[in-house]
């Protein structure tokens, strides 16, 4: 069945186009996609030329969307696999391209080009986003490791915030839901002749819908510019955040009969907080003729507090960093020929600290570490564009990177004092057809790497084997991408790509061994489609599915399925628009079973595949300057009982364990812009 869903696949884009091509259409009835993404090339780009499947998701569709969270747009709009420990967006872990069980760290996140992927495996704190905040989301599928080196193995996430605009836009925004659930945001965006600015502030808060997954966010933020210049700008901000969040632990099959709304027994004060802070400078010049430069300098700090006296682990870490990136970009035209040349350097050091104590007070500190990653690389990047139909280009980079690591105990004893070179070189090659406007074929192929998180390369939680893994070496892989995009009739677009990664030395947990090792060879491949139709003024309809594979090919498990990748995932909504400035939204989300985490032999229960629907009613209006919108929500309107991770405990003569997903629930907002 499942390769005859590939082949289905193929058959589809040799069919596709084909019809697209008979059918006359005359330019102006065809849906063009004039959006421009930066991401993928690391300069402003056309989306319709680049060599990619990119979603860009917009601040009006957010704001349309009545999400809560950066975590549910990427979920609901981008169909991003997510993954939960507490039902809510504080622990939440994103996959792209099925690497399930090692899916964590393989996608990297850019806030306006700042790195949020941490030096450790801690997730990325989602809340610290406001969405009010942000102007748009580019979400760039395949790897992008030319461009932005390490974790950019199957995609780009990057979240750009709101700069400024000629006229001052203020925003407000409230929304109510059970357990106590609400959030706050306020912001403002505008410019005076050369000056330009924004800010905003936002807090939320729950009470968890189980227990002890309650959570609190607050934060806010600045970002302010000056055009010295048509050909010189300077702008730098800040933004802080904290969070703090409760962990409710796992349930069996039995205690989510019995209630899924319990915590898991012994982990009644287990938590998590967190205190972030971040700066950024960008100067971006033009010299002309000679080309553009840019220069991101950023900073960034991020403290956390682990609390789990469930495992007797009381744990304070701080980390840093600090990077420079110059960027130059030269564009020239040679009659029918164009060139886009893209070079520069990411300079990061990156610090981590972790204090372990014996007891929560902390007034016992038993272990101190120190680990630290210092990072140079150079990449290049050529884009020849041949007439308007044919785009050829390639890139490489260069970069090596030293860690570093030395843990002491209270006793003065050395547990490790070690380093540890890691080095990646990949390359990319691309070519674009473009036929005629509304439609693009695209091939890629494209080396890659990531480097392990330093709480890979090292243990130093004291559970016995804490130790620097001087063997443990970076991922490597190839991936090859092939696809289209096509405006058929009218207000419509069809995307499908076909991808396959092979990965060596993936790094991942061997339970036996109580040790990160590189795994035998992996697999991952898949076609992933997209759909969307507008009738102006009656609907809009998005569907983006996804079919994926991950098996090992080598090894005592090859022919296997990697734990955690469902081989379906399905997204899907229609926008009814009502008389009224009314908006009726239903969606529905699907995703299939996959092995449990730790399941590589598969011999045990799957995690069940499950489909959540949503019922939206949203209403707009305009009054003078002001624009309003308010909205009601059902959320998982069926009562779905489902759980997104679920762990194998079979293999020691344990019970397997789940972390359950919350029910239907209802929220309501409000926002006002003027």
């Amino acid at each position: 069945m499942k390769r005859k869903l590939l082949y289905a696949s193929v058959a589809a884009l040799m069919f596709f186009p084909a019809v697209a091509m008979a059918e006359e259409t005359d330019a102006d009835k065809v849906k063009t996609m004039d959006e421009v993404v930066v991401t993928a090339t690391r300069t402003e780009k056309d989306v319709k030329k680049v060599p990619a499947n990119v979603t860009v998701i917009m601040a009006e569709e957010i704001a349309d969307s009545g999400a809560s969270s950066l975590i549910e747009v990427l979920e609901r709009q981008a169909n991003i696999h997510v993954r939960t420990y507490s039902g809510n967006s504080s622990q939440a872990q994103i996959d792209l391209r099925g690497f399930g069980e090692n899916g964590f760290g393989r996608t990297l996140v850019l806030l306006d080009g700042r790195r949020l992927n941490r030096l450790d495996m801690s997730s990325i704190n989602w809340t610290q986003i406001s969405l009010e905040q942000i102007e748009r989301i580019e979400v760039v599928r395949g790897s992008g490791s030319v461009l932005y080196g390490d974790a950019a193995v199957a995609g780009v996430i990057h979240i750009m915030t709101k700069k400024g605009a000629k006229e001052p836009v203020y925003a407000g925004s409230v929304q109510i839901g059970e357990d106590s659930f609400y959030d706050l945001s306020v912001s403002a965006v505008g410019s005076t002749d050369r000056l330009f600015y924004s800010l905003y502030g936002a807090n939320q808060k729950t009470d968890g819908w189980r227990d002890r997954t309650a959570f609190e966010s607050y934060g806010g933020g600045f970002q302010i510019g000056y055009d010295f210049s048509d050909n010189l700008s300077m702008s730098g901000g800040a933004t802080f955040n904290k969070t703090d969040f409760e962990m409710p632990g796992t349930l069996t099959s039995a205690e989510l009969a019995q209630d899924r709304k319990q915590p898991q027994p012994g982990h009644t004060d287990d938590r998590q907080d967190n205190d972030y802070r971040k700066l950024n400078f960008i100067l971006d010049g033009s010299l002309g003729n000679w080309g553009d430069i840019e220069v991101n300098i950023v900073y960034g700090n991020d403290q956390i507090n682990f609390t789990k006296p469930s495992w007797w682990s009381f744990n304070d870490s701080d980390s840093d960093l600090f990077g420079v990136q110059p960027k130059y970009v030269l564009e020239s035209n040679h009659g029918s020929f164009s060139n886009q040349f893209v070079t520069g350097v990411d300079v990061y050091r990156q610090k981590l600290t972790v204090d372990r104590y014996g007891e929560e007070a902390r007034l016992n500190k038993t272990q101190n570490t120190e680990m630290e990653m210092n990072s140079v690389g150079w990449y290049v990047r050529d884009e020849i564009s041949i007439g308007s139909n044919y785009i050829l280009s390639g890139g490489f980079r260069i970069e090596n990177a030293e860690l570093q690591g030395r843990s002491v105990m209270a006793d003065s004893t050395v547990v490790f004092d070690e380093e540890k070179d890691h080095s990646g070189e990949p390359y990319e090659l691309s070519a674009t057809w473009i036929p005629k406007s509304g439609m693009k074929f695209y091939a890629k192929y494209s080396t890659l790497y990531r480097y392990p998180f330093v709480d890979e390369q090292a243990s130093y939680y004291g559970y016995g084997s804490d130790t620097f893994l001087i063997d443990l070496e970076a991922e490597e892989g190839k991936s090859l991408d092939f696809g289209f995009e096509i405006d058929f009739l009218e207000n419509a677009s069809l995307g499908v790509t076909l991808y396959q990664i092979d990965m060596e030395d993936e790094i991942s947990w061997n339970g036996s061994t109580f040790r990160n090792e590189n795994l035998d060879d992996t697999r991952h491949r898949g076609v992933e489609m997209f759909l969307q139709y507008g009738l102006e003024g009656v609907l809009d309809l998005m569907l983006n599915y996804t079919y994926q594979e991950a098996t090992f090919e080598a090894g005592p498990q090859n022919g296997n399925e990697v734990p955690l990748v469902p081989n379906n995932l399905l997204a899907a909504s229609i926008d009814f628009q009502l008389p009224y400035n009314i908006s009726f939204i239903p969606s529905v989300q699907y995703v299939g079973d996959s092995y449990l985490s730790g399941d590589y032999d598969n011999n045990t229960d799957k995690l069940e595949d499950y489909t959540v629907v949503d019922l939206l009613l949203r209403y707009k209006r305009n009054v003078g300057k002001v624009e309003m919108s308010a909205f009601l929500k059902i959320a998982n309107l069926f009562d779905e009982e489902y759980s997104t991770h679920g762990t194998d405990n079979e293999w020691y003569g344990g019970e397997n364990t789940y972390y359950p997903s919350p029910g239907r629930k209802f929220f309501g907002g409000l926002s006002l812009r003027f």
